[in-house]
């Protein structure tokens, strides 16, 4: 049986509260309860998100958002997110239940509500057979998850870097060009097309990311269409050696923050851009990608410099031989927030392989 009553003593007395798995037609009202919870940020996110994350999700199913009701209402929520994960190498992946959209009604907290609910979300993992399962949190809650569901940490590389944003612009309108027309490219943009360049953009994916990083969601060309396109809507922007020819070379996303630029999403095509026109893709890409970011008013002069959040391997690419100083200044900026867990007893163990593989997760594919 799903439901599950409960009892819980706490300082205002006691309190009857039912556990148990949403149903398809409390989808709105979970996002409502969701919405209002996290109505605190700088930028909450409205009830639209959390459908959206939910209809856009191929491998959704209603009964994995776990919730507690208490008097008829949605106090507290926790969601299982069935994923495929890349241990870093070709044909190397395993399955994966991703925990998020974890929240309780302020009146409710301090009653074990979240914890109860983390408990029974790794006990439906654990039944179904999936080895592992995987979260974001920030530092101050490490100690909840790692008490609550044996998870630890590990750092994703990431950096910051402060660009000269005139010669950014200048790169991509007049050095660039003539580069890439000097490498037999015209530089064609255009903002990606779903479905038709899914299948290109999985096998480029596959090869960029999940061969090559641990935790990498591996993503289906349901995945592509279903999901990612609609939740970067009109943001994905790819690059093609020309108008006629319009084969994804490289592709990208950007992310505008309070201060700064966030890389959420970025691949190229290994096979056909090497070492020396790699950089001058990038650059050219990066240059178009931070333009579209920001609206007529705030042009160069205005912005004078920009800051960019991206994988630390993505800035190597960009210095190995860039000489323009369009790279005014970069400093370490890593993500601690993943936490693994093991959940079967012949589970890998992810922390171990993070030691010698590199580890990401695109923002893209938060949960």
């Amino acid at each position: 049986e799903d439901s599950r009553t409960i009892q819980v003593d706490h300082q205002d007395g006691r309190s009857e509260y039912i556990s148990r798995g949403l149903n398809e037609g409390e989808i709105r009202e979970w996002a409502e309860f969701c919405a209002s919870v996290f109505s605190y940020k700088a930028n909450p996110p409205p009830p639209s998100y959390f459908e959206r994350h939910y209809y856009n999700d191929p491998r959704r199913e209603a009964t994995l958002i776990r919730v507690i009701i208490h008097e008829g209402e949605i106090v507290s929520s926790c969601r299982i997110f069935l994923r495929t994960i890349s241990l870093g190498a070709q044909s190397s992946a395993i399955e994966a239940g991703g925990i998020g959209e974890v929240c309780t009604s302020p009146r409710h907290r301090k009653r074990g509500l979240s914890k109860f609910l983390l408990h029974d979300a790794l006990n439906i993992l654990k039944r179904i057979k999936i080895p592992v399962s995987l979260l974001h949190a920030a530092p101050i809650f490490f100690p909840v998850y790692e008490r609550g569901g044996g998870y630890a940490s590990i750092v994703s590389s990431w950096s910051l870097l402060t660009l000269d944003a005139r010669k950014l612009y200048n790169y991509e309108f007049t050095i660039g060009t003539a580069l890439m027309e000097a490498n037999s490219f015209k530089a064609n943009f255009r903002l990606a097309n779903f479905p038709l360049d899914a299948k290109r953009l999985q096998a480029l994916h596959q090869k960029y990311s999940e061969h090559r990083f641990v935790g990498c969601i591996v993503r289906s060309t349901e995945y592509w269409n279903e999901y990612l396109s609609k939740e970067l809507d009109g943001r994905i922007h790819v690059m093609t050696k020309s108008i006629d020819d319009q084969d994804a070379l490289a592709w990208m996303s950007l992310r505008r923050r309070v201060d700064r630029l966030q890389l959420v999403e970025f691949g190229y095509d290994t096979s056909i851009l090497n070492d020396n026109s790699k950089k001058n893709v990038l650059w050219q890409l990066f240059a178009h990608c931070c333009s579209s970011c920001y609206n007529k008013d705030e042009n160069e002069a205005s912005l004078g410099q920009i800051k960019l959040h991206l994988p630390t391997f993505v800035f190597n690419d960009l210095k190995e031989t860039t000489k323009n100083s369009i790279i005014i200044s970069s400093e370490v900026a890593s993500d601690l927030g993943w936490m693994y867990a093991s959940l079967q007893e012949d589970s890998i163990d992810m922390v171990k392989i993070t030691e010698k593989m590199p580890h990401l997760i695109w923002p893209s594919d938060s949960f």
